[in-house]
C-alpha cells in the first residue's frame, strides 16, 4: 500500500502555488534572520585572528546587528502600512543581502561593524513583516499552522547556526558564512517579487519619528557606553557623558511616548499586570539566550579549546528544547495560565545559570552539559507563556501594538544581553588579568593579551617573545582570566532571572477580568 502522506504534507498540498511561494519566501527570510543572531558566536574568534582585533571589536560586531534591529523594528511595521508590506519586505531583504555581502567583504574590522549594522537595517525591516504577509493570503484555518511551520524553522536555523558556522570556519572561512546568506536572499526576493500581493493600510497613522530618534539615540548611547567601559574605563569622562545621555534620551522617549495620540510603542499597556510581567519575562530570558549563546561559545573555543563544529554540537542542548516543548506548552498556558510556567521556567533558567557560573572555572565541558540541557528545556517554559499574556490581556482591536510590544521587548533584551554581559566579562577579565600579572596595560598591551586566546598576531608576537615558562603562565592567566569574567557573568544573569521570575510571580497571578479589557 503507498505510505499516507503526513498530516504537514497533506496542509501543504491544500495550498495554492501562490500561497506556498509566500510561505517558502517568508521561511527562508525568518530562517535567514535566526540563522545570522547565532552564527556570528563560531566566527568570532576567527574574526579576532584576522582583524587582530580587541575584545570591545569582537562584542561591537554582534552587538552592531542586535542594536539596530532593537531600535529600528518598533517602526517598521507602521512603514509597511504607509508604503507597502511587501515593497518594504523585498527592500528589506536587499538590504539584508547587500549588507552580507559587505561584511563577507569586509577588510577591517571597522568595516565590518558598519556592515553589521546595516545588516540589523536590513533584518529590522523584513522580521516584523514575515508574519503579516503570510497571513495576508492564507485563509484563517489555515493561518496558525502556517505560523507554526514557521517558527519550527526559525527555531531550528536557530539551533544550526553555530553548527553550519563552525563547519565553515574550520573548513573555510568565516567569509562564507555571510556569503551563504547571499542565494537565500535573492531566492526569497523573487518568490517575493512573483507571488506576495502588495497590501497597505492608507488609514493608518505616520510613524512617530520623535519616538524612533529618542529610541535610536538612547539605545545606541546605552550600548555604546557598556561595549566601550573597558577601552575608555568605567570613570572616563566619555563613559560619563554618553551614559548621561542614554539616560536623558530614554527618559524623554517614555514621557513623548506616554503623551502621544500614535505612539511609536504603546506603553499605556504596561499598567496591566499580566503584560508589565509578560514582557519583563520576555526581556529578561532573550537577555539570558543572548549572554549565553555568545560567550559560552566564547567560553568553549577560547578557554576549552573546542573547534567551532565541536563547539557547535555541544551548544544544541541549549536551543533544542524550544522546538519539542514549545507546542506542549502552549497546551499547558491554555489550560492553565502563563503564571506557574513563566515562573517555573525563568527559575530554572537561573538554576542553569548558575550551575554555569559555579562549574565553568573548572574547564570540564562534561561538568557543564547537565546546565545546557536544563537552560534548553526552560526557554519554552517562558517564550510561549509569556507570549500569550499581552494577546491575552488586550482586546483584539490593539493586538497588533501589542504584537509590537513583544517584538520590541525581545530585541532590547537581546541587545542588552550582549552589552551588559559583554560590560561585566571584559571589566572582571581586565581586573583578574591585571591582579595575576601585576600590571596595568597600554592598549597596544592589551590588544595582545585579547589576542592570546585566539592565536591573534599581536597575541602570538607576544608570546613568541616571551621564554616558553613565561609565555606558558601569560597564556593560563589569560584564560583564568576569560574563565573568571564569564561565570562572574553568568552569575549576575542568574540573579536577573531570579528578578524576573520575582516580577512575574507578583504580576501573571494577577489576571483581572479587565485584562482582556483593554484597548
Amino acid at each position: 500500500m503507498p505510505e499516507r502522506p503526513s498530516r504537514h504534507a497533506r496542509s501543504l498540498r491544500r495550498l495554492s502555488a501562490r500561497q506556498r511561494g509566500v510561505l517558502v519566501a517568508v521561511s527562508l527570510a525568518n530562517a535567514l534572520i535566526f540563522f545570522d543572531q547565532t552564527s556570528i558566536t563560531v566566527m568570532l574568534p576567527a574574526m579576532q585572528v584576522e582583524f587582530d582585533s580587541t575584545s570591545t571589536e569582537l562584542q561591537w560586531t554582534v552587538g552592531a546587528y542586535l542594536l539596530t534591529l532593537a531600535a529600528l523594528m518598533s517602526v517598521s511595521g507602521r512603514l509597511a502600512d504607509l508604503y507597502g508590506r511587501r515593497r518594504l519586505f523585498v527592500v528589506g531583504l536587499f538590504v539584508f543581502g547587500l549588507a552580507s555581502l559587505l561584511c563577507a567583504f569586509a577588510p577591517t574590522v571597522e568595516a565590518l561593524i558598519a556592515a553589521r549594522l546595516l545588516e540589523g537595517c536590513g533584518a529590522a525591516l523584513t522580521m516584523p513583516l514575515t508574519i503579516a504577509n503570510l497571513t495576508a493570503v492564507l485563509p484563517d484555518d489555515r493561518r496558525g499552522w502556517a505560523i507554526g511551520i514557521l517558527a519550527t524553522g526559525g527555531t531550528i536555523f536557530l539551533a544550526l547556526g553555530p553548527l553550519v558556522g563552525g563547519v565553515l570556519v574550520d573548513h573555510a572561512s568565516w567569509r562564507w558564512v555571510f556569503a551563504l546568506n547571499l542565494p537565500v536572499v535573492m531566492v526569497a526576493m523573487w518568490l517575493s517579487t512573483r507571488w506576495l500581493p502588495e497590501s497597505r493600510d492608507d488609514g493608518r497613522s505616520p510613524p512617530d519619528l520623535w519616538g524612533l530618534v529618542l529610541l535610536v539615540v538612547g539605545l545606541s548611547a546605552l550600548v555604546t557606553s557598556l561595549l566601550n567601559v573597558h577601552d575608555w574605563g568605567p570613570r572616563s569622562a566619555r563613559t560619563i557623558i554618553v551614559s548621561i545621555t542614554a539616560v536623558v534620551a530614554l527618559t524623554i522617549f517614555v514621557v513623548v511616548e506616554r503623551r502621544s495620540s500614535h505612539p511609536l510603542l504603546p506603553l499605556r499597556f504596561l499598567r496591566i499586570p499580566l503584560v508589565a510581567g509578560s514582557l519583563t519575562a520576555l526581556c529578561a530570558i532573550q537577555f539570558a539566550v543572548l549572554a549565553v549563546t555568545v560567550y559560552l561559545m566564547l567560553y568553549m573555543q577560547l578557554v576549552l579549546g573546542y573547534s567551532g563544529v565541536v563547539a557547535g554540537l555541544l551548544f544544541l542542548p541549549t536551543v533544542l528544547g524550544t522546538p519539542l516543548l514549545s507546542p506542549w506548552t502552549g497546551r499547558l498556558t491554555d489550560a492553565h495560565g502563563p503564571h506557574l510556567l513563566v515562573t517555573g521556567g525563568l527559575l530554572c533558567a537561573a538554576v542553569a545559570l548558575l550551575w554555569i557560573a559555579v562549574f565553568s572555572p573548572a574547564r570540564n565541558v562534561l561538568l557543564l552539559l547537565p546546565a545546557f540541557v536544563l537552560f534548553g528545556v526552560s526557554r519554552p517554559f517562558v517564550f510561549t507563556p509569556a507570549g500569550t499574556g499581552p494577546v491575552r490581556a488586550i482586546s483584539s482591536s490593539a493586538r497588533g501594538l501589542a504584537s509590537s510590544l513583544v517584538t520590541e521587548s525581545r530585541q532590547i533584551g537581546a541587545v542588552l544581553g550582549v552589552a551588559v554581559v559583554g560590560a561585566v566579562v571584559t571589566t572582571v577579565e581586565l581586573a583578574h588579568r591585571t591582579g595575576a600579572l601585576g600590571t596595568g596595560f597600554d592598549n597596544a598591551e592589551r590588544r595582545a593579551l585579547d589576542g592570546v586566546l585566539t592565536g591573534g598576531p599581536s597575541g602570538t608576537a607576544l608570546l613568541d617573545g616571551l621564554p616558553h615558562d613565561q609565555a606558558r603562565a601569560v597564556r593560563d592567566a589569560a584564560a583564568d582570566a576569560y574563565a573568571v569574567g564569564f561565570s562572574v557573568a553568568m552569575g549576575m544573569v542568574a540573579a536577573v532571572m531570579v528578578a524576573a521570575a520575582i516580577v512575574a510571580a507578583i504580576t501573571l497571578n494577577r489576571i483581572t477580568e479587565q485584562d482582556g479589557a483593554a484597548s
